[in-house]
């Protein structure tokens, strides 16, 4: 007796079943942020077996960017998921934020993860749409800040406050044009080094980070009321330590 072969539908129940359910196995934890997620190499290696098993192939075929907002990217796109004779059509957005280079593959990897995650009916085993952010913010454990020493020369770390008005400086920055701060470049990288030793507890002079904090702010003012910077905004920037 001849096998019966098995239809496009078929393949595709057959992946939803050899995939079923995923475990979240990412954490992000930053300040008041707590939350728990499915990685896309998660989704990536579990579908890819799966499809390959029943001979399915899943590849793009439109890719656009949808709008740009500041550091934001929208993007949209189309899938087709075949086995060379059925096929079956899939649309998806993607939306990434990035201070840097990053948005935009952010964006895609949130349009791939999400194509999977629908038309495969990938389930986590939760549903955050149960408990409100808050409450979720309330059951996880508070750890106490870690108090970085002084350094040999007396400095102190550098508060989280100050961490956050450099950082959101930095991308007001950014969107509004800076290209000068005096006579000095204004180089978003060279901030986002200095930020990033900031984060890590490496002490600096309290006085001169708030000073960078005005004189960054001074900037950003001069920018938006002009459209672009070329020498023109009352500030000097102070040496920022590579």
């Amino acid at each position: 007796m001849t096998e019966k072969t098995k239809s496009f539908h078929d393949k595709v129940v057959a992946v939803m079943e050899k995939v079923g359910t995923l475990k979240k196995d990412g954490q992000v934890s930053f300040g008041q942020t707590n939350y728990s997620y499915l990685s896309e190499e998660e989704i990536t290696s579990a579908v890819r077996r799966a499809l390959i098993d029943e001979g399915l192939v899943l590849y793009m075929t439109e890719c656009a960017i949808d709008r740009v907002e500041g550091n934001k990217v929208f993007t949209r796109g189309k899938y087709v998921l075949t086995d060379g004779e059925g096929s079956y059509d899939i649309a998806s957005v993607g939306e990434g934020q990035d201070s840097g280079d990053k948005a935009i593959y952010k964006a895609l990897t949130g349009q791939f993860k999400y194509a999977n995650r629908q038309t495969f009916c990938l389930a986590t085993g939760d549903d955050p749409d149960k408990i409100a952010s808050e409450q979720l913010t309330q059951q996880t454990p508070k750890q106490a800040p870690k108090q970085a020493p002084k350094s040999e020369d007396g400095k102190e770390p550098v508060k989280p406050e100050n961490i956050a008005k450099l950082v959101n400086l930095v991308e007001q920055a950014q969107e509004a044009g800076v290209m000068k701060m005096g006579k000095k470049d204004f180089n978003p990288e060279l901030f986002g080094r200095w930020i990033g030793a900031m984060k890590n507890g490496k002490p600096y002079d309290p006085e001169m980070i708030v000073r960078t904090i005005m004189e960054l702010q001074l900037a950003v003012n001069a920018a938006k009321e002009i459209g672009d910077i070329d020498g023109g905004a009352e500030a000097t920037l102070l040496e920022v330590p590579a």
